[in-house]
C-alpha cells in the first residue's frame, strides 16, 4: 500500500511520469527493491492511472485520500452504472476479498474503423477485429477498454467501456441529406457523420466546428451542435483555419497576453544592457528567407591563427518572456509556431516576434551569444556563452548570399565590406559538414514545397524548396552551436530541454532491408546498427533511380525524433548531446534553455525547482511539435490540390512513391503526390505483393514497382479532401 500510497503522491505532483521517471524518483539505492512495475499495473487494472501515448502515466482523476481512506472503486461511476445494465462488468468479490473479473479486459484505442467494423490495439500489442455492432459507441483514437470473443485464440471483441474521448469536437462540412442536417469530417479515417441539430440558417457547404453532445450506442450517427462557422469550403482562409481548429492551434491571442506584450518597451534601456557584453562594434549579421520576419539568429566569425571563432548570437527572448507569465503560459500552450503557404501562427505575439526580440538590422538587441574556437578540423576547442547586447549590420537574404558566393560580381561589390567573412564562413561550414558526416550523422535532404500564392492566397505554382550554399552553412551553424551548448548543460548538470533521437526499432530496419534486397542491396540488419551504417547506404544511392524512394522508406524506418528532460544522444546526428538553442522565437524547448541558461547565471537556486517541471515541458512541447507538423503538411496538401485544379488533364513525369492492394501513388517533380486507382488499369488485374512491394499483372506479368518512372494525367483534385487523383498515361522505361 506504501508503494501506491507514493505512486499516487507523485503523480499529484509531477502528473505524467514515465515507468523509469517514476524508478528513479521511488528507489533510493542499488540494492532496494520496490515493486514499481506491479504496483503500476495493478493501479491500471484498477482504473486509478491511465497510460498517455508516450507511455506515461497519469492520474484518473482519482487523490490518494479517495483511495485509501474511502470507498475504492475499479472504473468511473458512469462506466460502472453501464456495466449494471448490461450485467457484462459484473464483478464477483470472494470471500478474501479479491475481485475476479469473468473475462479479462484489454485495454487500449480504436485504431482503424471501416463502415462494418473497426480494429482496436491494445498497450500488449493485441490487435482485435471489432464488429460495427460492438463498438459501442467508440469512435477513431478513443481509449476504451475491449474483451475477446468467440474463444481465447479468437482475434474478434468488443469494446467494453470508453475511457477518454479523443473527438469531443470535430471540424467539417456542413452537408444537407434530405432535410438532415450533417458534418462531413474532414479526417476521412472518423469514418461518421455528425448529425446536428436542426437550425435555420446552417450553411451548406460551409465549413464548421461541431461540439458532439451524445455518441451513438448502436452504430448510428452521433449527435452534435455547431460552435463555430469558419467560412464557405475550399476558400483559401476557411480551409486553413479548419486545419487549426482540428489541431487545437490557436489563431488569436488572449487579451491578457496582449496586454502584457504591450507593455513591453520596443527600445531597450541602459539599465538593461549593463551586465551585458557589449557587441554592438562587432561585425554580426543576419542571413534568413526573403519572407522571414522573426529573426533570431546572428553569426559573426573572425581568425584568431589557424582558428575560427564563429559567434552565434541568439533573440534572448527569456528576457522578454518571464516565468509563470501570461506570455509563457501562452508560449508553452502553443509550443511552437506554425507555418502554413503564405502565413505564420507565431508563438509570441508580432509585438515581440516581428519587434523587440528580432534580430532586426541597425537595432539595438539584447541577445545569448555563443561563440566558439573552432580547429581547422572543425573540433570545438572552447566556447563562452553570455548574455550580450548586438546590433545586426546587415539583414542578407539567402538567394542573394547563394548567388554572391557562386561569383555574382554585382552583389560581391554590394556586400564588399563582408564578403571576406562571409568566404571564412562557407569554409568553415564545409569543414563542419565534413565532421559531422564523418561522425555518421545521416543527411536525408527530403525534397520539400514551395509555393506562389495570388492575391487571394490560393496557389498558383508548387516547385521544390531550393537549398544553396548559405542556406547549408547557416544550417551547420546552428547544428554545432546546438550540440555546443547541449554539451555545456550536460557538464554543468543543469536543467534542460533536450532534443533526442532514438534508434530505430528492430522490426522495422528487419522490414526495410527485406525491401531494398528486392533493389540488389544485399544488407543484413545487423549490419545497419550505427548512423554511419545507414549514412554510407544513402551515398551508394546517390544519383541512382531508386534513391528517392528508398531515402524516404529509410526516413519512415527511423524513430521520431522528440523533446526529453533526459540526454539520451541523438542517432541521426550521431551525437551524444544534442538540444535546440538557436529559435527561441518559435520554439517553446529553445525558450526554456535560455531560461536556465539565465537562472544558471543570476539565480541558481530557481535551478532545482525548475528541474522538477522539464518532464511536462518536454511531454507538451513534443506533443505541439507533432500537432503542428501535422498542420503544416496538411496546410501543403490544401495548396497542392488547389494547384492542380486547374491542371486537370494535363500529363506529367513522375516517380511511384507508394502502394496498395487497391492503388498506388505517384510523385511527380514538384512533391505533388497523388492516387492511381488499381480500378483504372484496363489491361489487367494486378496483385500485390506485399512483401516487395510489386504490383504485378494476372495476366500479361506486367509490374509496378516503388520507384518505378511513369507518366501519369491529372483526373481530379479535391481541396476538401486534400488529394489529388491520376491515371497512368505510360509507363516510362527505367529499369531498376
Amino acid at each position: 500500500m506504501i508503494t501506491e500510497e507514493k505512486i499516487i503522491e507523485l503523480l499529484e505532483k509531477y502528473e505524467r511520469l514515465s515507468k523509469k521517471e517514476l524508478k528513479k524518483l521511488m528507489l533510493k539505492g542499488d540494492k532496494d527493491y520496490v515493486p514499481v512495475e506491479e504496483t503500476l499495473k495493478k493501479l491500471k487494472r484498477d482504473r486509478v492511472l491511465l497510460k498517455d501515448k508516450l507511455g506515461r502515466y497519469y492520474l484518473a482523476g482519482k487523490s490518494a485520500e479517495s483511495m485509501f481512506g474511502g470507498k475504492k472503486l475499479g472504473r468511473t461511476s458512469e462506466i460502472a452504472a453501464e456495466g449494471k445494465k448490461t450485467g457484462k462488468h459484473e464483478r464477483k468479490v470472494s470471500s478474501k476479498g479479491k475481485r475476479k473479473a469473468r473475462s479479462r479486459e484489454i485495454e487500449g484505442k480504436i485504431a482503424l474503423i471501416k463502415n462494418k467494423y473497426a480494429f482496436f490495439e491494445g498497450e500488449g500489442g493485441e490487435r482485435l477485429y471489432i464488429p460495427a455492432e460492438k463498438l459501442m459507441g467508440a469512435m477513431l483514437n478513443d481509449r476504451v477498454t475491449a474483451v475477446k470473443t468467440g474463444g481465447k485464440e479468437s482475434d474478434r471483441g468488443a469494446i467494453t467501456s470508453v475511457l477518454e474521448r479523443a473527438n469531443q469536437t470535430v471540424v467539417g462540412t456542413i452537408e444537407n441529406k434530405n432535410g438532415d442536417i450533417f458534418l462531413a469530417p474532414d479526417d476521412y479515417r472518423l469514418n461518421v457523420k455528425i448529425k446536428l441539430d436542426k437550425k435555420e440558417g446552417l450553411p451548406e457547404n460551409f465549413k464548421a466546428v461541431a461540439e458532439i453532445y451524445q455518441y451513438s450506442q448502436d452504430g448510428g450517427e452521433p449527435l452534435g451542435r455547431i460552435t463555430e462557422i469558419l467560412g464557405e469550403g475550399e476558400q483559401p482562409g476557411a480551409e486553413m483555419l479548419s486545419v487549426l481548429r482540428a489541431h487545437n492551434i490557436p489563431d488569436v491571442f488572449d487579451q491578457s497576453v496582449i496586454d502584457e506584450a504591450e507593455k513591453i518597451p520596443e527600445f531597450i534601456s541602459s539599465a538593461e544592457i549593463a551586465d551585458r557584453e557589449d557587441l554592438r562594434g562587432e561585425s554580426i549579421f543576419t542571413i534568413d528567407g526573403i519572407d522571414a520576419k522573426d529573426l533570431d539568429d546572428a553569426v559573426s566569425i573572425k581568425m584568431q591563427g589557424e582558428d575560427y571563432i564563429l559567434g552565434v548570437h541568439i533573440a534572448d527572448v527569456s528576457h522578454y518572456v518571464r516565468p509563470d507569465s501570461a506570455l509563457d503560459a501562452e508560449a508553452l500552450k502553443r509550443g511552437t509556431s506554425v507555418y502554413f503557404p503564405g502565413s505564420v501562427i507565431p508563438m509570441l505575439p508580432k509585438r515581440l516576434s516581428n519587434g523587440i526580440c528580432s534580430l532586426n538590422p541597425n537595432a539595438d538587441r539584447l541577445a545569448l551569444s555563443c561563440v566558439m574556437q573552432i580547429s581547422p578540423e572543425g573540433e570545438v576547442i572552447s566556447y563562452r556563452i553570455f548574455k550580450s547586447v548586438i546590433r545586426s549590420c546587415e539583414r542578407l537574404v539567402y538567394e542573394d548570399i547563394n548567388k554572391l558566393l557562386e561569383g555574382d560580381e554585382e552583389l560581391r561589390r554590394r556586400y564588399s565590406h563582408i564578403y571576406d567573412e562571409l568566404i571564412l564562413m562557407q569554409k568553415l561550414s564545409g569543414i563542419l559538414g565534413k565532421r559531422r558526416r564523418a561522425a555518421g550523422s545521416i543527411d536525408f535532404n527530403a525534397p520539400e514545397p514551395e509555393f506562389t500564392l495570388d492575391e487571394e492566397g490560393r496557389a498558383i505554382d508548387v516547385r521544390v524548396h531550393e537549398r544553396g550554399v548559405s542556406n547549408m552553412m547557416i544550417e551547420e551553424f546552428m547544428l554545432v552551436c546546438n550540440q555546443t551548448v547541449a554539451r555545456h548543460m550536460r557538464t554543468n548538470n543543469l536543467p534542460a530541454v533536450y532534443r533526442i533521437h532514438e534508434k530505430p526499432e528492430k522490426s522495422k530496419v528487419e522490414n526495410f532491408v527485406s525491401f531494398i534486397r528486392g533493389y540488389g542491396y544485399n544488407i543484413k540488419a545487423k549490419n545497419l546498427n550505427e548512423p554511419k551504417d545507414y549514412a554510407r547506404l544513402l551515398d551508394s544511392l546517390k544519383g541512382k533511380p531508386e534513391e528517392r524512394v528508398i531515402s524516404r522508406l529509410m526516413l519512415r524506418t527511423m524513430q521520431k525524433a522528440k523533446y526529453s528532460q533526459e540526454n539520451t544522444g541523438h542517432f541521426g546526428l550521431a551525437a551524444q548531446d544534442y538540444l535546440h538553442f538557436t529559435s527561441p522565437i518559435r520554439r517553446y524547448p529553445d525558450l526554456i534553455v535560455h531560461r536556465m541558461i539565465h537562472f544558471s547565471l543570476e539565480k541558481p537556486a530557481a535551478l532545482g525547482v525548475w528541474a522538477k517541471r522539464m518532464p511536462a515541458v518536454a511531454l507538451r512541447a513534443s506533443e505541439r511539435e507533432r500537432a503542428a507538423q501535422e498542420a503544416e503538411w496538411e496546410g501543403d496538401d490544401i495548396k497542392k490540390a488547389e494547384y492542380m485544379l486547374n491542371h486537370i488533364g494535363e500529363k506529367f513525369d513522375g516517380v511511384i512513391s507508394g502502394m496498395c492492394s487497391t492503388a498506388f501513388w505517384v510523385e511527380l517533380d514538384n512533391t505533388v503526390e497523388g492516387m492511381v486507382p488499381l480500378s483504372s488499369l484496363r489491361d489487367d488485374f494486378y496483385i500485390f505483393d506485399q512483401e516487395r512491394y510489386v504490383l504485378t499483372g494476372r495476366n500479361t506479368g506486367a509490374r509496378f514497382k516503388l520507384g518505378q518512372s511513369v507518366c501519369i494525367k491529372v483526373t481530379g483534385a479535391s481541396i476538401r479532401g486534400r488529394s489529388v487523383s491520376f491515371e497512368l498515361a505510360g509507363k516510362k522505361k527505367n529499369k531498376l
